[in-house]
């Protein structure tokens, strides 16, 4: 596995490796796209160092994948990879989401501001504990704060301008009678 420090500028998190699967070196991925197909043609992954992870076999079972990578050939080598993130440059995922649809990279740092153009911070963050997403906010006054990413909270996303709107209300920003 070559080393590519390089690669690791605007990245984009597709899969965490996790256990063996096998004594030849396959391993279970749990991927991280709405599209684990598409996995196997961004080419070389890259993990948190740089490493590099070429895709040999690609199989669906369930919602993981079992994949085979390049130079891993036993299950002791397998073992090592366990809980390496993989990435792939921004540049190279596909752009042909839908209007309702973003990637998380492209949703860190932008403005967030109320229905009036006020603004109230930055994106800083996004997460889902299993009750959906949310948006971590870094608010003006240096509070960071979670705030849901739903229709109601979140108003208007436009990532080429470079912001969202949000009713403070719905997000939890405020109660409707006192000032953001």
């Amino acid at each position: 596995m070559k080393y590519n420090r390089e690669k690791l500028k605007n990245k984009v998190c597709l899969a965490i490796i996790g256990m063996p699967h096998g004594i030849k070196g396959d391993v279970l991925l749990k991927i991280l796209s709405s599209e684990p197909q598409r996995l196997k043609t961004y080419g070389t992954l890259y993990d948190d160092r740089g490493h590099s992870y070429e895709i040999v076999m690609l199989r669906m079972q369930k919602k993981n994948a079992i994949v085979h990578f390049k130079g891993v050939e036993d299950r002791s080598a397998a073992e090592a990879l366990r809980g390496i993130h993989l990435y792939v440059a921004r540049d190279q995922l596909v752009d042909d989401l839908t209007e309702d649809e973003f990637y998380q990279v492209d949703l860190i740092g932008l403005r967030v501001q109320d229905c009036t153009g006020r603004i109230l911070g930055e994106v800083s963050g996004l997460f889902n504990f299993g009750a959906g997403d949310l948006l971590e906010m870094r608010l003006n006054t240096g509070k960071t704060v979670l705030i849901p990413f739903s229709k109601a909270a979140v108003l208007e996303v436009c990532i080429a301008s470079g912001f969202l709107v949000v009713d403070p209300v719905a997000a939890g920003l405020s109660d409707g009678g006192e000032n953001t």
